[in-house]
């Protein structure tokens, strides 16, 4: 404790702003909030962000209407991104052009919960490690282009409602869930033979 105290005051660690042994509350910047791993707050203005390595969940709308972020850095590997997390960051404006275009989003997660990046102008989402996600989830995405992994088994309805652009709905064969037999361009849940989610090319 005295050598971090002693730091602390001689201002080599630049970076903590609070450390607490009862709540293990670290402070890793101005502009994050995060406690035992949860990042719960981001007060920071900037347009590109690089989430620290130590996160590994991002708390129910932690970044909720910050609509000035176009970057987004994510951590090698994320178990969970929370309810409304990264919801209405388009704008400012409550203006549906959703600008800036964020590309695609491409994080190592486990869990999208419900509205995690719901209407969050990303063009496109890699689902390559995710193996959950939430009601509306992801709606509002600008991708013509959806591939479910083999990993994907768990989603909820209506996770892409509002995904007008898309075009191609496909699953991969190995997914234990889910197909989009005979190439039909939609979801269907493979033991009920129930169409999960569709698009405006379903077949």
């Amino acid at each position: 404790p005295f050598i971090i105290k002693d730091a602390i005051v001689n201002n080599y660690i630049k970076n903590v702003t609070n450390i607490n042994a009862e709540n293990l509350t670290v402070n890793l910047t101005k502009d994050f909030v995060i406690k035992a791993g949860v990042l719960l707050e981001y007060n920071g203005e900037a347009i590109d962000v690089v989430i620290p390595d130590n996160v590994v969940e991002i708390d129910n709308k932690a970044f909720l209407s910050c609509y000035q972020l176009k970057n987004i850095s994510f951590p090698k590997h994320l178990e969970r991104i929370g309810a409304f997390a990264f919801c209405f960051i388009y704008d400012g404006q409550g203006n549906p052009p959703r600008t800036p275009d964020r590309g695609t989003f491409s994080a190592s997660v486990d869990v999208l919960d419900d509205y995690a990046l719901f209407d969050s102008s990303f063009s496109g989402i890699d689902f390559s490690n995710v193996s959950s996600v939430g009601k509306s989830a992801v709606s509002g995405i600008t991708a013509e282009s959806i591939e479910i992994p083999e990993s994907l088994v768990n989603i909820e309805p209506g996770f892409l409602i509002g995904a007008h652009a898309a075009k191609s709905i496909t699953v991969d064969e190995n997914n234990s869930v889910y197909d989009s037999r005979d190439n039909c361009n939609a979801i269907i849940e493979t033991a009920t033979n129930t169409l999960i989610v569709g698009c405006k090319d379903t077949i």
